[in-house]
């Protein structure tokens, strides 16, 4: 047992008082002549393993337990821990294209050393929220509009926290000004684009394709902001790992590119990871690594206006070149 530095507070460890599992730690304060009734001090001090030897220092916010807990060395090993310390959080949502404060949008924080714990708001007419966050900690962020994920990120909040609260404004992009256009109907309705005539059919990849030329994967959409495929995609990406499996001696580059919405960092490191979420589903589904090459060219080489949505839908493409 751990008595404080007043006498009032004693901290002990029993497997009895609706222990979570082992031995937890408890708390109890001096109530007149006796003790209050223990309280488990939850989690994260407790677990469903072992915690022993409990101390809390003179500041009564940092000590140090031992534990066997999951993820230990081996055995038991020593934690110092510390009161989690809560910071607010200010901030306006804005619409990317339009730049005008959103309402109604809900604002999550999720803690990534309390993963079962999670900050809620939402935004006022004015684009405004706020909340709170966790210091010392990696903040997951995610901005929602009623279902649709607008906005997925971390937020790294640093210790010891300060009384001001913290500031951070968002842009997103509602999920109905980024209505999905197909890129055949978009070659078909911009007169103005300027498309490449030596665009090849994926079907024809084999006898058609030399050195440096290229083919669309036309019909390939991914969600709004991510590297995730939608799921009407399927199609087109087994006609392309079908080519490639007739045709083994087939070595290719994944060339991603975007639209010029969002600064050029994010476009770049966005279209990256888009040739790779191909690359990944043809490794996945046979096709040898050293085969493919996925590279990212955010919104460089437009082939459409970047002033109407049919010319960014034009832009936000997948190229598929045959590689030397």
């Amino acid at each position: 047992p751990f008595l404080s530095e007043d006498s009032k507070t004693l901290y002990f460890s029993s497997e009895g008082h609706d222990a979570l599992g082992g031995h937890d730690v408890f708390v109890s304060t001096r109530v007149g002549n006796g003790w209050s009734k223990p309280e488990n001090l939850g989690y994260p001090i407790n677990t469903f393993d072992d915690e022993l030897y409990f101390s809390m220092n003179e500041d009564g916010k940092t000590g140090l337990l031992s534990s066997d807990r999951i993820n230990s060395n081996g055995g038991f090993d020593i934690y110092q821990f510390k009161e989690a310390a809560y910071r607010a959080i200010t901030g306006v949502v804005e619409d990317q294209i339009t730049g005008k404060p959103v309402a109604g949008l809900r604002v999550e924080y999720q803690p990534t050393k309390f993963p079962d714990e999670k900050f809620i708001s939402y935004t006022d007419e004015n684009g405004g929220y706020k909340s709170e966050i966790i210091a010392d900690d990696i903040m997951n962020v995610k901005i929602y509009e009623s279902e649709d994920l607008l906005l997925s990120e971390k937020l790294t909040s640093a210790y010891p926290p300060s009384d001001s609260p913290v500031k951070k404004n968002y842009k997103v992009q509602l999920a109905d000004s980024a209505e999905i256009v197909s890129l055949a109907q978009a070659l078909t309705e911009n007169e103005n684009a300027q498309f490449d005539e030596g665009y090849a059919d994926i079907d024809f990849i084999a006898n058609e394709f030399r050195p440096g030329r290229k083919a669309l994967l036309k019909d390939l959409y991914f969600e709004f902001a991510s590297s995730e495929v939608s799921s009407n995609s399927g199609a087109t990406l087994s006609a392309l790992l079908l080519v490639l499996k007739n045709n083994p001696q087939l070595r290719v580059e994944i060339a991603a590119h975007t639209d010029h919405v969002g600064s050029h960092d994010f476009n770049i490191e966005l279209s990256k990871k888009r040739a790779t979420t191909v690359v990944d589903y043809l490794v996945k589904n046979g096709i040898s690594s050293s085969r493919l090459v996925a590279k990212g060219y955010g919104e460089s080489k437009p082939v459409g206006s970047n002033e109407n949505d049919e010319g960014r839908a034009l832009n936000r493409r997948i190229e598929i070149i045959v590689a030397e």
